[in-house]
């Protein structure tokens, strides 16, 4: 798995939400396993999230959005990203997996 860290600008969607992302490039056989790794650690340290495309539609269980604050992924044919939201995030993010 290689990773690349990239700070959003106006032309990437997200921006306003979310100030970076990591790219995962998944190269070999173990592709979903390094995703669900990478969520799986994201989930476990920052709590449960969703996917950029449905991140800001507000629906509740139980009373509780689940639009973490924090961070959330997407994942799709033409990428694999995790979006942070601020530099703690990222700093966390990089001493775990950099």
């Amino acid at each position: 798995m290689k990773l690349k860290l990239t700070k959003l600008d106006k032309r990437n969607t997200g921006y306003g939400t979310w100030k970076f992302y990591v790219e995962l490039k998944l190269l070999d056989k173990n592709y979903g396993v390094d995703l669900c790794n990478v969520r799986e650690w994201c989930w476990t340290h920052w709590g449960p999230s969703k996917e950029l495309d449905a991140y800001h539609q507000h629906d509740l269980f139980d009373g509780v959005s689940c639009s973490n604050p924090r961070w959330c992924w997407q994942h799709d044919e033409y990428r694999t990203r995790i979006y942070l939201r601020d530099e703690p995030e990222t700093i966390a993010f990089a001493l775990k997996w950099f």
